[in-house]
């Protein structure tokens, strides 16, 4: 299975759900948003939507400063 992270190619063997890809990535579920094909995923559906081939994740995590 083949999606793009942030822009960048990933390969999987296997489909995943969001919640199994935070997992494969080191990644915490619990500061993070997530939109897959541009629709934002809210955290109680991460271990329900599956990530599907060719599709595109943005992963993005807050950034403290001011």
């Amino acid at each position: 299975m083949s999606v793009h992270i942030n822009g960048e190619p990933k390969e999987f063997l296997e489909p995943l759900s969001v919640s199994e890809l935070l997992k494969k990535l080191n990644s915490s579920s619990l500061y993070v948003a997530i939109a897959v094909n541009q629709t934002v995923i809210p955290p109680s559906e991460f271990s329900t939507t599956q990530i599907s081939d060719l599709d595109h994740i943005e992963i993005l995590t807050p950034t403290p400063g001011g």
